[in-house]
């Protein structure tokens, strides 16, 4: 499968970050399996600016017509601007990231333990992951 760069979906656009802690998300709406946090999870950014986490949960994509994955520990900051993918979260998760200098490849386990392999095209000097999101049904 393929990511795409050719939409402008910021709710669906994840940026790979490698000082990200946690994977967190712009709005809460497409969280499934989310709860409040008990207690408030502070994030600073590279400006020293801070924002609080107050909601944790899933986030499923679709990969192919019969395929998905489901990003765990998601968390709901109000008020960042871009969804972003915490590189050292998402490899302790079943995924090998390579990062090329045209694409970044991600190696993903499915709990059938089938490997797909998910390619994404670079965008500038960023490398972006689009995908659409799967509703629960």
């Amino acid at each position: 499968p393929r990511c795409t760069n050719q939409k402008n979906d910021d709710d669906n656009l994840w940026f790979f970050n490698t000082h990200a802690t946690h994977h967190l998300k712009t709005n809460s709406i497409l969280l499934q399996n989310y709860r409040l946090l008990s207690q408030l999870l502070e994030v600073r950014f590279g400006d020293n600016g801070m924002k609080v986490a107050i909601d944790k949960g899933e986030v499923h994509m679709s990969i192919s017509h019969s395929k998905s994955v489901s990003i765990p520990n998601v968390y709901y900051v109000p008020g960042i601007i871009k969804n972003l993918l915490s590189l050292s979260e998402a490899t302790a998760n079943r995924n090998i990231i390579e990062f090329h200098c045209n694409c970044t490849i991600i190696y993903h386990k499915l709990p059938t333990n089938e490997i797909v392999k998910i390619t994404c095209p670079k965008s500038g000097r960023l490398y972006p992951l689009q995908m659409v999101d799967k509703m629960p049904i």
